[in-house]
């Protein structure tokens, strides 16, 4: 980095406050606890160093904390003071309405950042950080999506990986393992927003006033339990299970575990669902020129959909006023230009600021970098995460993709199998209607 850069955001350091600015911030002030993912602590050090390096008499200190996206929105949702609780959290877009809305823990930046966000992010970026208009949070990038990876050496034709049925087929052959986290409602959504099934606009919600006269619930817009839905259901269910889902084991195909269980397979992985942030690791496991990526493939005809969304950096309203001056500080510094090209160098993360997105160091790589060309190759096929879940759907779409992982569900000790559309539907109805209909509601 430049020191023009430094003494830049120097300056522009001086307008924030506590909702993103007042005058005189002495970042020094406080220690502050930030939490993001493990592939985004490189970042964030290189970018404290350079700034301490330059404000020798005003340095930023803080501790960090390893978690993923979607968990630490959904922690500091449940408790802003939880023990260590951050002043600067990374999270999906969207948990930003259940933090703001419902939770009332983030409040609306300040009229310089807001500005300087909506002068220098793409559109969708601003968008995915705003609640009617006002800007509440700092986005990071826009490459919160999944698509299929998988090792050129097992499919060596593209052919080979527009199915799920011939995926797995081919890896099943080679007793190798596919892996998709089916009984995460992330992936699960994929069978029924598919645009040959439901829809990619079949999931959305609108905030209600609950009974209580106070409390802001999510009542939802969901058709996923329709004839089609039932079907997809079964005939993905049925696939899984047919190539070891159920189980999940080592020695099944289908292996529905998380990006842990991915990570621990090495080379006996033969593809997967995932984005972004799994570029690094396949690379270093298959060899940089094995890796493929592409939209991700049909199942019984039907394309699969994904989420596309924004990652965003929330300050915590419920840490000190110290505290937060020095989160915002540093939230507009890991969201700058610069900061959002290191990402990408580091994490393979996509810019959302304009001038990043258009300098040479991000566009000259794109030719030899297959991920960002199948993340926008699924766009076509995504739907608007922020716009269509928050936080609960997210235990009702696990719940349905557990059932479909294992073809059953369990009530009070009775296990029902899955293996008709008509038994699908009326599980499907059943889980649905607590979005549809939430008791919150009811007078």
């Amino acid at each position: 980095m430049k020191k023009s850069y430094i003494a830049l955001l120097g300056l522009s350091a001086m307008a924030l406050v506590a909702c993103g600015g007042s005058n005189g911030v002495n970042v020094a002030d406080a220690t502050i606890v930030v939490w993001g993912p493990n592939e985004e602590q490189p970042v964030v050090k290189q970018i404290v160093d350079e700034w301490n390096a330059e404000n020798p008499d005003n340095q930023i200190r803080y501790t960090w904390t390893s978690i993923t996206e979607a968990d630490a929105g959904t922690t500091v949702a449940a408790d802003p003071t939880v023990r260590g609780y951050p002043s600067l959290f990374a999270c999906a877009d969207d948990h930003l309405r259940n933090l703001v809305s419902i939770r009332r823990i983030v409040n609306p930046l300040g009229t310089s950042a807001a500005e300087t966000i909506r002068e220098n992010d793409v559109a969708t970026a601003v968008t995915a950080a705003s609640i009617d208009g006002q800007l509440y949070a700092y986005p990071i990038s826009v490459d919160n999506g999944y698509f299929l990876y998988y090792d050129k050496r097992v499919y060596t034709e593209e052919s080979q990986v527009a199915t799920m049925e011939s995926i797995l087929e081919i890896a099943a052959d080679q007793e190798k393992n596919f892996v998709m986290d089916v009984g995460n409602g992330y992936y699960s959504a994929s069978f029924f927003m598919s645009p040959d099934v439901c829809g990619t606009d079949s999931l959305s919600y609108e905030l209600k006033t609950a009974a209580d006269g106070e409390t802001q619930v999510a009542q939802y817009d969901i058709d996923w339990d329709s004839d089609a839905g039932a079907e997809m259901a079964l005939a993905a269910s049925k696939l899984m299970t047919t190539y070891g889902s159920a189980s999940s084991t080592q020695t099944d195909t289908w292996i529905g575990g998380d990006d842990n269980v991915l990570m621990g397979l090495g080379n006996n992985l033969a593809a997967c669902v995932s984005g972004m942030w799994m570029e690094g690791h396949l690379s270093s496991t298959w060899g940089e020129g094995n890796v493929g990526a592409t939209k991700l493939p049909t199942l019984a005809g039907k394309q699969l959909s994904s989420f596309a969304g924004t990652k965003l950096y929330c300050v915590n309203g419920y840490a000190t006023p110290d505290e937060q001056q020095v989160a915002h500080t540093l939230a507009r510094l890991l969201t700058s230009k610069e900061a959002q090209l290191l990402r990408y160098k580091i994490r393979n993360s996509i810019p959302c600021n304009e001038e990043a997105q258009n300098d040479k160091a991000y566009t000259s790589t794109l030719a030899s970098n297959p991920t960002v060309s199948a993340l926008q190759e699924q766009s076509e096929f995504a739907a608007i995460q922020s716009s269509a879940a928050e936080a609960d759907y997210w235990t009702i779409g696990e719940g349905i993709g557990e059932c479909m992982r294992t073809g059953a569900y369990t009530v009070d000790k009775v296990t029902t199998t899955l293996d008709t559309a008509a038994k699908w539907k009326t599980y499907l109805t059943s889980q649905l209607d607590l979005l549809r209909n939430p008791a919150e509601l009811a007078a």
